[in-house]
């Protein structure tokens, strides 16, 4: 980790918002001062607080276009550019409060525009996309030819 984190006192670091593909590509510079320091870190701080500051983990962050490939993401990923999308857990945090929280930040500052939890996993999404258009999803595994397909459902925000 550097020394510093993305905002004075905050709790993300650039090097969390790297590509995980083999060499860590970084997050893009260009996209620093526009998206990541004005609006995904703060929402990210936000969402994080109303969790009481429970420690995060982040997940994926920004991702090349072959990483999402590699990964199975979906094709306009808003982790690959704008790179305005990042996935998390909590410590000690189930994913439905977690998704929960997110939701009340989206609402109260209007900056998060998705957010989306993987029940499975015990992941949540958030994403600061280009426009103010909230949606709400949870990804559903399902077997199809005993393969498991993402399925992509509308979220109420409340129910799990």
């Amino acid at each position: 980790m550097s020394s510093l984190p993305i905002l004075p006192g905050g709790h993300l670091w650039y090097e969390e918002m790297a590509c995980h593909d083999e060499t860590m590509t970084t997050y893009p510079l260009d996209q620093r001062d526009t998206v990541l320091i004005p609006k995904l870190a703060p929402a990210y701080e936000g969402w994080r607080h109303r969790l009481g500051d429970r420690p995060g983990a982040i997940t994926s962050g920004y991702r090349t276009p072959r990483w999402n490939t590699h990964i199975g993401g979906e094709l306009n990923s808003y982790h690959v550019l704008p790179a305005s999308a990042l996935d998390a857990s909590f410590e000690g945090v189930p994913v439905i409060d977690a998704a929960r929280a997110a939701v009340a930040e989206m609402l109260a500052n209007h900056v998060i525009q998705g957010v989306g939890y993987y029940p499975d996993h015990g992941i949540v999404h958030i994403d600061v996309g280009p426009r103010y258009h909230p949606t709400l999803w949870k990804c559903v595994m399902t077997l199809t030819h005993l393969k498991p397909i993402r399925k992509y459902v509308a979220w109420d925000g409340v129910t799990a």
